[in-house]
């Protein structure tokens, strides 16, 4: 093989494995981020706006730039650096998008440490179809509309939560 080098008992690589990106975590956790956001964008905001372009593009500039990043890894660590930081900006950029969507609402911006955020955390999430179950659950603590009562140590806060079901395209996921 080309990318052998060495004698025949003793064959070094040339070149490491590389573009095994689909069993990468960020890219599996960057795509399902797409997917949402796709989903997100395309009920809850203007599908003709800038806002709609920027945040379906930022995500998916996260997900390519990880799958082109594990590519390049096999010839250039400094490329493979270049594009996993231009991946982490464009998802930076969406959760801004995110947050100033919330803002823009009157809507909370979630902690790190509230309490449905955890929840979403600790089920470890994979699916688009994960992801719709957490929200049928978390929709059981809003009984379905209206704001979200959740007790984190005595503290009570509230989270408006806007009902609408989420359609999922048949035979892209098992």
């Amino acid at each position: 093989m080309w990318f052998l080098c060495g004698v025949k008992d003793n064959p070094e690589l040339l070149l490491p494995p590389s573009g095994g990106y689909r069993q990468l975590k960020t890219f599996q956790l960057a795509r399902l981020i797409y997917d949402v956001t796709v989903r997100f964008c395309d009920q809850y905001v203007e599908k003709k706006s800038r806002t709609h372009d920027q945040m379906v593009q930022a995500a998916r500039s996260g997900v390519q730039n990880i799958a082109e990043g594990s590519v390049d890894s096999a010839t250039s660590k400094k490329s493979e650096l270049f594009l996993t930081n231009i991946a982490r900006g464009s998802l930076t950029e969406l959760g801004l998008d995110y947050e100033d969507y919330l803002r823009h609402r009157g809507q909370e911006i979630w902690g790190p440490d509230h309490p449905a955020l955890l929840r979403f955390k600790a089920r470890r999430v994979a699916t688009l179809r994960e992801f719709r179950e957490w929200v049928r659950l978390e929709m059981r603590h809003t009984a379905g509309h209206g704001p979200s009562r959740t007790d984190t140590e005595g503290k009570v806060s509230s989270v408006h939560v806007r009902v609408r079901p989420c359609t999922l395209p048949t035979g892209l996921y098992p």
